[in-house]
């Protein structure tokens, strides 16, 4: 790395945050329409840190008028089992099991019944895309699930999330959709998009057609859900779901949540 670049990128990395907030403002303002929603996550705290609001504002709803409509199924593809690896000898198996319980304890605070928890249990890090040997029996899988709710909307990760496993979702949600023969509204959701995306994928992004959700209502249900995991600790003293940097965190810190339209020519056939 050349002088140059150890003075210029650093700052670059600080500013990514502001702004992308800024960028954000350009995309609309609405509420997601109402119906029956399933959010897919490559690992237990996707669902509060990219869509707790989201999911609190429509299990209010359900509350306040008994909309079935409004359902929220939780999906997680993996327990997140590799977040401690090398640290305080705890097992993959123990930790697959108390990220599960963090999560149960965290669907309470958002409103979600237990029973609309689901637990794929894929090893972290691993989640299949298309090039997978295991891609077509995953992809089975996830299809039932997706034939049995039936829901009108999909919540996966932003693809330029930049994580593998996240990545990985929109290949086997697209696959899974095939199967299913079912066509919801699919949206990508935002979690280290805020951090991790490349400056010069900004520009390839129609920030115009996203969408910004107003939270504010629910604000400190999503904080309560948020804090839940990172006060569950390991052994070690971390969080069971990883030391998270603080420029992740601050991210979070906003009363909204944006999210993006997949667009017909991306949808499945």
């Amino acid at each position: 790395m050349s002088y140059l670049s150890r003075i210029v990128i650093p700052p670059l990395r600080r500013l990514r945050l502001p702004v992308l907030q800024v960028l954000a403002r350009l995309a609309r303002a609405r509420s997601i329409p109402p119906g029956s929603k399933v959010i897919i996550c490559p690992h237990p705290d996707d669902e509060s840190f990219g869509t707790g609001g989201l999911i609190a504002a429509a299990r209010r709803q359900s509350s306040a008028s008994s909309d079935p409509r409004a359902q929220v199924n939780i999906l997680f593809l993996t327990s997140g089992d590799a977040s401690h690896q090398g640290c305080c000898n705890i097992s993959r198996q123990k930790l697959s099991a108390e990220r599960e319980a963090t999560a149960r304890r965290v669907a309470a605070i958002l409103g979600v019944a237990q029973t609309n928890l689901h637990f794929m249990r894929l090893a972290d890090g691993s989640i299949p895309h298309t090039a997978s040997p295991c891609f077509a029996e995953v992809s089975a899988r996830l299809a039932a699930l997706l034939a049995a709710f039936k829901p009108e909307q999909v919540f996966i990760p932003h693809p330029l999330d930049g994580w593998p496993d996240h990545v990985a979702v929109m290949e086997l949600t697209r696959q899974a959709l095939r199967l299913a023969q079912c066509r919801p509204a699919l949206y990508h959701y935002s979690t280290w998009f805020w951090i991790k995306m490349p400056f010069r994928a900004t520009l390839k992004i129609d920030w115009r057609r996203g969408v910004v959700v107003d939270i504010s209502s629910v604000y400190e249900v999503k904080r309560s859900a948020i804090r839940t995991y990172l006060e569950d600790l390991a052994p070690c003293g971390r969080p069971y779901c990883g030391n998270l940097p603080s420029p992740f965190l601050r991210a979070f810190e906003s009363k909204m949540e944006l999210f993006f339209p997949v667009t017909a020519e991306t949808q499945p056939a």
